[in-house]
Parts: structure tokens; C-alpha cells; sequence
């Protein structure tokens, strides 16, 4: 399955709507036609989930240039998988094959759509769909600090950090028991290993300093005679 957030930015930038209740939380997805004012959807209108509700209030209009859920409400669960690969694009639910179906379905995101796709996944694996995405339509991420970039170059890597920063802390959540248990383990040793190495650092740095000071005669503690004696 494609990665809902990736479905629900690409329906939404091909017009639909997000609906909802104003008494309730949820907001679904709805594509088709809106009553003369634009603001709600007729009385026989259907969310894509085909849930039977009282009249739906426009939430958030396709096409916009910026896609937000309102604050305290959250996409139906249940219109999310319905969802076509693009709405008007690619009606079918099966991944793209090949670069050029995945462009083909996509390519008419912005970095800000992608941005927010990637932020909204839920699973690594939705993760590593809506990053091919983002590889196809903008490109490999920019090199160089964001400081230094600007304008689409600095979209492009900002979509690309959203999918790594989201992947990183799905990542964290997703571990099993005994991942996170073997992960204590790694961690534990690599901590043995450093103290190792700094304890080793710390001893060298001791006998140069007592080589020196025996090669011109200079007074010496017993103890660095006791390691000159041992190195």
C-alpha cells in the first residue's frame, strides 16, 4: 500500500477538500462537487470513506497552496486507505511500477506537499515511500548547511530532512523488546571500549611525559619511575 499521507497531499493538491462536522473531531476527505457557496457538500455528497453524516462544512479547500488539518481534529481513518495512488491522476491503490509511474502520479507536488506527506507518516516504511517520492520529483538533497541555501533548494532539502527526521524517531518507536534490549548491549560495550581507550590515552600520555624528564635528567616521581619501569 502507498503511504496514506503521501495519498491524502496528492488527492488534496488535485482538489479535494477536507470535511468535517464543526461539532466533531474528525475531518474527512471528499472529492467532488460543492454546493453554490463552495462552503459546504451537498446534502447527497459522500466522503471518499462513504460514511452517512449531516452536512459536511468545508475545511480545508483543495488546491491551496498550503495543506493544514485543522487544530483538534484529525483525517478519518477510514477515508485514508480508500484513497486512490493520485486522485485524477492514477485512480488505482497498488505502488507505482517503475520511475516513471511513480513521476507520473507525483510529480505535480511541491516540496512544501512532500514536506508535510513526510511528517505525517506513521511507519518506517512510509518513510522510505513518500523519500522515493521526494528522490524522483525534486531530487537528490542538496549539499551544504540550510543556512546556506535558499529559495527551491532549500525546499528540496527541507522535504528530504522531514523524511529523515521522521524516520529516525518512527525508528525509536517501532523497536522491539529485544532490539532495544541488543541496542543497550552495543551501546554498553562501545561506553567499555571508550573508557578503554581514554584510560590507554591517559597512561601513554604519562610515560612520554616521564621519557622526557628521565632523557635530561630532570627529577622523577617514584611513581613514573615505577611506570618508565613497566611501559
Amino acid at each position: 500500500m502507498i503511504a496514506p499521507a503521501l495519498r491524502l497531499v496528492a488527492a488534496y493538491r488535485s482538489g479535494a477538500h477536507l470535511v468535517g462536522r464543526p461539532t466533531r473531531p474528525v475531518v474527512h476527505v471528499y472529492a467532488g462537487p460543492l454546493t453554490r457557496t463552495g462552503q459546504s457538500v451537498p446534502g447527497r455528497g459522500r466522503p471518499v470513506c462513504g460514511q452517512r453524516t449531516r452536512r459536511l462544512t468545508v475545511m480545508v479547500t483543495g488546491g491551496g497552496d498550503r495543506l493544514t488539518v485543522p487544530a483538534h481534529r484529525r483525517v478519518c481513518r477510514r477515508c485514508m486507505p480508500l484513497l486512490p495512488a493520485a486522485l485524477g491522476v492514477d485512480d488505482r491503490h497498488e505502488l507505482p511500477v517503475g520511475r516513471d509511474a511513480w513521476a507520473a502520479a507525483y510529480s505535480h507536488l511541491t516540496p512544501a506537499d512532500l514536506t508535510i506527506a513526510a511528517r505525517w507518516c506513521e511507519t518506517v516504511d512510509q518513510t522510505h515511500e513518500v523519500g522515493r517520492v521526494i528522490q524522483i520529483v525534486l531530487g537528490p538533497k542538496p549539499a551544504g548547511s540550510p543556512a546556506r541555501l535558499a529559495g527551491d533548494r532549500l525546499a528540496v532539502h527541507t522535504a528530504h530532512q522531514a523524511v529523515e527526521d521522521r524516520r529516525r524517531r518512527l525508528a525509536i518507536v517501532e523497536r522491539t523488546d529485544a532490539e532495544r534490549a541488543e541496542l543497550r548491549r552495543i551501546q554498553d560495550l562501545d561506553q567499555v571500549d571508550r573508557e578503554r581507550l581514554a584510560a590507554t590515552a591517559r597512561r601513554d600520555a604519562q610515560v612520554d611525559r616521564a621519557r622526557y624528564r628521565a632523557a635530561r635528567g630532570q627529577y622523577m616521581p617514584p611513581w613514573e619511575r615505577d611506570l618508565l619501569a613497566t611501559a
